[in-house]
């Protein structure tokens, strides 16, 4: 892509007149002009390329960065020193996996162990009761039950069963519970399985049973009536039935519902509207007179408010069938709602809670940390967080909603690791199963035998722990009995030190690569006319000659090559080793910094000394990087106490950090940066080419001015020798007399 803006004037004009050619006339005076643009426009170009090749350098430091300084990759982290450990451990056949694994780190010892008796850490940990109450609903009279019936609408409700939820609709016509119990377990079994769900009736109650494990849910249906008397065309009439004759108005703030006969048949609006009319007239169920006007509008029933500033509206209202089966209690489930307030779920509990309307505080206290909510905007998510948010408690609080209940468990483990909680109003720990003296938990501990010392008990409070460079991570209790051999293995330290070697080789051969690149000043950007003559081989050809060497000699390319040279050769403070002990060095100075590795030196070194090794590359410094940056003094202990990756990690931050310290970015990328960062926009290369793009800008205005002024001078040219013919042609006519 050319970046060299090409001047264009879009005027068009009629010369020639005078038998001149003022377009190629002006066209020649202008490309002397043009060269003003042509020249800024080049000098554009460079930069842009020069941007393109830093960028270019940038990401090959963040690939190298990404593959061995990135956390997210701990088994090629370089600072990660485990993964120089140079020991295996292997089992005597048996899978201990199950049961905890074990490796070998800094400081283990080749030998054979023998672990036994494995018994985990625990939590200290409260298991809660049930927490939701059965789904039991109220008493039943033969009275109540015989009305249940398609006619009143009362026979329908809405059933929900682990996440599926079916409209029961029952038959009605009942004398007895007994009955309607059989009727509702039909209904129940065709919409999902038999044996599902268990209808009880014990005491003219019914009830509604499941496992534990299912979530079962009731609700009321809503009735159609809203939607087909207010939201449906009637030209062609409706008939009311229990399901469509229900709705509710709304004027102002008072609310009101109505139930329209059901049975009756309205041939169309005009008759159904009279009927509502009176009903919101009625002084008593409805509104008054004069309040709200009833009308017909293109077969639809609407509503318009008396007053202006009061609004009227129709909404849907529910079915009764839950209040006519006794199951409109407060729990309509077998799990609690942790989303719900409290208040409104507050007879949802197994345990009630000691909460009403003019007592609705609930408060508690667990390790000597108090916790208070009002029930009424609370719900028991809203509690768990900020149990769990409380450091100081040190418990998680959670919702086991599988089997309806509640758990408190301690972040720690060990017996250290406690739980003390308690009620002070409002019950809900209580009702819950969640109120505890002094729980502890239980540490870890293991039977270890090294073959010298003979059996010992360890006792640890996690299930993570070293012993001896053994690094052990317990999982499940196992009485057994486990032969561990360690024995050395520096086989995948070498390959992961020999891949990083090749892949800092790789990055230094590109950064000299650009470094010792010839310029060739005789290939300049080309204009785009330049290259409408020239194959887009021969565009590619050159542009690669232009190209070259735009870095060559750069400041902030050597000074990464010389650190990380430094970083390679300097000596690491009480390391205890160097680069060559371990059969890593450069050759010579020829190959620029290049590094080679004596696989054999290599694997004995981390056999015989791994800890020289892991300081040799892991090494931390007390000075911290943001610290150093700026602080030459500080720079150069941290140097000193350094291992090597740590030292050519921060070459790589000096350059490519997106953080800003001191005000500043990595410098490549203050000088050219990065996508994907704000310094995309914000970077040195990036406000000198917007300079060049205005220069351009202003030239381009300068040549259609300078263009202008030329066609003008042509222009008056053109006249005077026009001028100068038809006087010319007077004089020749006068002699020919």
């Amino acid at each position: 892509m050319s970046y060299i803006n090409t001047y264009y004037n879009s005027v068009t004009r009629m010369t020639g007149l005078s038998g001149l050619d003022v377009d190629s006339l002006v066209y020649q005076l202008m490309q002397v002009e043009r060269l003003k643009v042509d020249s800024v426009s080049k000098s554009r170009q460079l930069l842009v390329w020069k941007q393109e090749q830093y960028r270019e350098i940038i990401s090959a430091i963040q690939d190298f960065s990404n593959e061995y300084f990135n956390t997210l990759k701990p088994a090629t982290d370089m600072r990660n020193s485990s993964i120089y450990n140079a020991f295996t451990v292997k089992y005597n056949g048996l899978d201990t996996n199950p049961y905890f694994t074990a490796s070998a780190g800094s400081g283990a010892k080749a030998g054979d162990y023998t672990i036994k008796n494995i018994v985990t850490a625990k939590a200290a940990r409260v298991n809660g009761s049930v927490a939701a109450g059965s789904l039991l609903g109220s008493a039943l009279t033969s009275d109540k039950i015989s009305r249940i019936s398609s006619t009143a609408g009362n026979n329908v409700f809405a059933v929900e069963f682990n996440g599926v939820k079916r409209n029961i609709v029952l038959s009605g016509g009942f004398t007895n519970i007994d009955d309607l119990k059989a009727d509702l377990q039909n209904k129940l079994d065709e919409a999902f399985g038999s044996g599902k769900i268990t209808v009880e009736a014990a005491g003219n109650r019914l009830s509604l049973e499941t496992s534990s494990t299912n979530t079962l849910k009731v609700s009321n249906t809503m009735n159609e009536g809203y939607k087909a008397i207010f939201n449906s065309d009637l030209g062609s009439g409706i008939t009311l039935t229990g399901q469509n004759n229900k709705f509710r108005i709304a004027l102002g703030s008072e609310q009101k519902e109505f139930e329209l006969t059901p049975g009756e048949v309205y041939a169309d609006a005009d008759a159904l509207v009279q009927v509502i009319q009176t009903l919101v007239d009625d002084a008593g169920l409805g509104f008054g007179e004069g309040k709200i006007t009833v009308k017909v509008d293109n077969n639809r029933i609407v509503l318009e408010s008396a007053d202006p500033d009061i609004t009227v509206s129709a909404s849907a209202v529910e079915n009764k069938g839950l209040e006519a089966t006794g199951l409109d209690v407060a729990n309509r489930s077998n799990k609690l709602d942790p989303d719900a307030s409290i208040y409104d779920i507050r007879g949802s509990f197994a345990v009630p809670l000691a909460i009403d309307e003019n007592n609705t505080e609930i408060s508690f206290e667990i390790n000597g940390q108090s916790f208070s909510f009002d029930a009424k905007t609370t719900s028991m998510n809203k509690i768990m967080a900020a149990v769990n948010a409380n450091a100081a408690a040190g418990v998680r609080m959670s919702y086991d909603s599988l089997n309806d209940k509640f758990v408190l468990e301690s972040r720690e483990t060990g017996v250290t690791a406690r739980i003390d909680a308690g009620d002070n109003s409002g019950g809900l720990l209580g009702s819950l199963g969640l109120e505890a003296t002094d729980i502890r938990g239980r540490d870890a501990s293991i039977t270890y035998d090294d073959g010298i010392n003979g059996e010992q008990t360890i006792t640890r409070s996690t299930n993570s722990f070293n012993v001896n460079g053994i690094v052990f991570n317990l999982k499940k209790d196992f009485e057994g009995a486990v032969e561990l051999s360690v024995s050395s293995d520096p086989s995948k330290a070498v390959e992961l030190i020999k891949g990083f070697v090749e892949k800092y080789n790789d990055l230094l051969d590109k950064l000299n690569a650009k470094l010792s690149e010839k310029r060739e000043y005789d290939y300049e950007p080309l204009t785009d006319l330049q290259k409408e003559a020239m194959t887009e081989d021969e565009i590619k050809r050159w542009e690669e000659k232009a190209k070259s060497g735009l870095l060559s000699g750069d400041n902030i390319l050597r000074s990464i090559v010389t650190g990380f040279r430094n970083a390679m050769i300097g000596a690491v403070e009480d390391a205890g080793m160097t680069l060559a002990d371990i059969g890593i060095k450069s050759n010579s100075w020829v190959d620029r910094g290049k590094l080679y590795i004596d696989e054999d030196k290599l694997m004995q070194a981390l056999a015989d000394n791994p800890n020289e090794v892991f300081n040799l590359f892991t090494k931390q410094s007390d000075v911290s990087y943001n610290s150093a940056v700026g602080n030459a003094e500080a720079r150069a202990r941290r140097f000193r106490e350094s291992g090597l990756v740590y030292r050519i990690y921060d070459v790589i931050q000096d350059n490519i950090r997106t953080n800003t310290i001191g005000g500043q970015r990595g410098a490549l990328l203050e000088k050219a940066g990065m996508t994907g960062d704000r310094s995309l926009f914000n970077n040195t290369l990036y406000h000198q080419i917007s300079d060049y793009d205005r220069k351009i800008d202003k030239l381009n205005d300068e040549l259609i001015m300078k263009e202008n002024q030329y066609y003008i001078q042509f222009a008056q040219l053109e006249r005077l020798i026009s001028e100068m013919n038809n006087q010319s042609m007077w004089l020749a006519q006068q002699f020919m007399r």
